[in-house]
């Protein structure tokens, strides 16, 4: 667990994939909100409780939800543990447990908010409970045990089925249930039923017109009623098909369906750890008939769900309960002397066969620490702290995308701080953002998220071919669109500091606005075409140390800088400027205003491949007066 806290994502959630639905559920469990299909009821009360603790500790209320899926992996792998230990030597069971626990896939959704990890600790649990059950069919306190857990799996993830029909049958095959007394039969109904009855959370909160739902992007209210719920837990209320919409059965494309299970699992354990796997659980198998039965059922349901589910990298979130399972072969391969009766099973040599596994679990762990410490990625705190910027802009449609982190962090930011001026747009179309644009209801700015959905970073052509252009905000992360020839740029420009300085042949810094924002100087600049340029200009912020401001000689350093290589962090090149236009430019440099130097400076200008073309120099005594 410890390892899992250390590399979680701090904050809120950004990222795609995995990560997409991360911030949805911390945005729910942090307002004791409704989930998307099939609602998580017990994840979402989990997390809630979590998030409370922020009173005791003073902590972030997002990383402790987060921190949820950490504790839970830990729990699954002390089940895992459990597992191992009766069926594999102490030492095998031991690298087995180390190796589920680095491997990518269970890694990945240990740092993040995600349902998966409280979902390995049925998954794991019942295979753990199982196997006991199998070794002795009269102890009850197992059967108890699996009920219990089968309880907590459909009331977290109806994938849990594939699961637990498997189990079932370990069960029925035992015979154990024919001599049941009727207070036995009561007592496992009684524990299966009791974590199932979290789904009637969803019909009290639904009560509660202000609840957050996450499927409707807005904090208006929800609205929901008793059958909308219903549409949530069969998850027909979004698609109208239920959740088997997300399932595509494999038929003519069975073989690149196929293939991309396969090297997913190739990338987590390799082709022959794969087959060493299959061979440990033959080994395991071969000791128990029932045992082939029920893991040829469950593999055969698991193989073909991941086949049929959508062919994304989001699907890894999945296949950790196939990985387990393989690991446990694994390590049953490393105990082999346990299984065949002619070998010694000495503790030396038990822990001697275990060292590959161990080896396998150390180079995993190097493998994959680079990519799953998630702890410096602050994204997500980013955008949260710049929306407080957006706040104080005026009156902003703000297009994040609809199902996409940035929309939820957005609403999160809008509850906290009760700003109603930003108002979140639900849409992934291009030409919706541009109508708004162009009706002016509202400045209309997109978010990072969007920005990168359009290909902006690329220079996308789409809203310049619409006489649209962008604009820098009092943010780094989000920009203005609105037409080229908006008479409010006029306006704006006219508002700051005239200057009106040649930094090209062909561009003109016409004015310019500075303060300072927390840690950073805030710098907008006005530039003006003088003529349509041909070149794309890169652009330079600098902070510099002077013993006289301004003055070149005297010149000791660089303190900072904000640079890009094109206007408007390059969604809008000099070369796709029109003469006579004025472009709103802005660049944020960091550096606390009260360690300045006393000749410290503000310089802004342009390069053309490498080389300064012009520039302009103001002391920044004059911006603070």
């Amino acid at each position: 667990m410890w390892l899992y806290t250390t590399t979680a994502t701090p904050g809120l959630i950004v990222g795609g994939g995995v990560e997409s639905e991360s911030a949805q559920l911390q945005r729910v469990a942090n307002r004791l909100g409704i989930a998307h299909s099939t609602g998580y009821p017990l994840h979402t009360m989990i997390g809630y409780g979590a998030a409370r603790l922020v009173d005791v500790f003073e902590a972030d209320p997002y990383t402790w939800i987060t921190y949820t899926s950490a504790v839970a992996s830990g729990i699954a792998l002390v089940m895992f543990f459990l597992l191992l230990l009766e069926v594999a030597s102490p030492p095998a069971a031991l690298a087995g447990t180390g190796l589920l626990m680095v491997t990518n896939t269970f890694w990945h959704i240990s740092t993040i908010t995600e349902t998966q990890a409280l979902h390995a600790v049925s998954v794991l649990g019942l295979w753990w409970l199982t196997i006991l059950h199998l070794k002795n069919p009269k102890r009850f306190a197992p059967l108890v045990g699996i009920a219990l857990l089968a309880g907590i799996g459909l009331a977290n993830h109806r994938t849990s089925l594939f699961s637990i029909g498997a189990v079932g049958l370990a069960v029925l095959l035992s015979g154990a249930w024919l001599k049941w007394s009727w207070r036995q039969w009561l007592i496992l109904a009684v524990v299966f039923i009791l974590p199932v009855l979290s789904y009637g959370y969803l019909y009290w909160r639904a009560d509660d017109p202000n609840v957050v739902f996450s499927t409707r992007i807005t904090w208006f209210p929800a609205e929901l009623d008793n059958a909308d719920v219903t549409g949530i837990i069969r998850g027909t209320l979004q698609s109208g098909e239920g959740l088997e919409g997300n399932l595509v059965l494999p038929e003519d494309d069975a073989p690149q369906r196929w293939e991309f299970v396969l090297k997913k699992l190739d990338n987590e354990l390799s082709r022959p750890g794969l087959l060493l796997g299959v061979a440990g659980l033959g080994l395991l198998s071969w000791r128990c008939w029932r045992l082939v039965i029920v893991f040829t059922i469950y593999f055969v349901a698991w193989l073909l769900f991941l086949m049929s589910w959508r062919l994304d990298w989001k699907a890894v979130i999945y296949y950790h309960s196939v990985i387990a399972v393989l690991v446990v072969g694994l390590a049953v391969l490393a105990s082999f002397p346990l299984y065949v009766r002619r070998i010694p099973n000495s503790r030396l040599l038990m822990a001697v066969l275990a060292l590959p596994l161990f080896g396998v679990a150390l180079d995993t762990y190097f493998d994959n620490r680079p990519l799953e410490d998630r702890s410096d990625d602050r994204r997500g705190i980013e955008i949260y702290d710049e929306l407080a910027y957006l706040c104080d802009d005026g009156l902003i449609y703000l297009f994040t995308g609809g199902w996409m982190p940035d929309t939820f962090i957005t609403l999160e930011y809008i509850d906290d701080s009760g700003c109603r001026d930003v108002w979140p747009q639900d849409t992934l179309n291009a030409q919706d953002v541009a109508d708004a644009a162009f009706r002016g209801e509202r400045a209309v700015y997109i978010s990072p998220a969007l920005r990168g959905f359009f290909g902006l970073y690329s220079q996308s052509t789409f809203f310049r071919d619409r006489n649209l252009a962008f604009s820098g905000t009092e943010s780094p992360l989000f920009f203005e669109l609105r037409p080229y020839a908006d008479p409010q740029l006029r306006e704006e420009a006219d508002a700051a500091t005239i200057v009106d300085v040649k930094i090209t042949p062909e561009v003109n810094l016409y004015s310019y606005d500075a303060e300072f924002q927390d840690d950073r100087l805030a710098l907008t600049l006005f530039w003006q075409a003088t003529e349509a340029p041909s070149n794309a200009y890169a652009v330079f912020a600098h902070l510099r140390d002077y013993g006289d401001a301004c003055e070149e000689s005297t010149l000791r350093g660089l303190i900072a800088q904000d640079d890009s290589s094109g206007t408007v962090r390059n969604i809008h090149p000099t070369n796709w400027w029109q003469d006579g236009e004025i472009i709103k430019d802005t660049y944020f440099i960091p550096w606390d205003e009260d360690k300045l130097p006393d000749g410290a400076a503000t310089v802004i200008g342009m390069t053309l491949n490498g080389e300064r073309v012009g520039e302009y120099c103001v002391p920044v005594a004059e911006i603070t007066d």
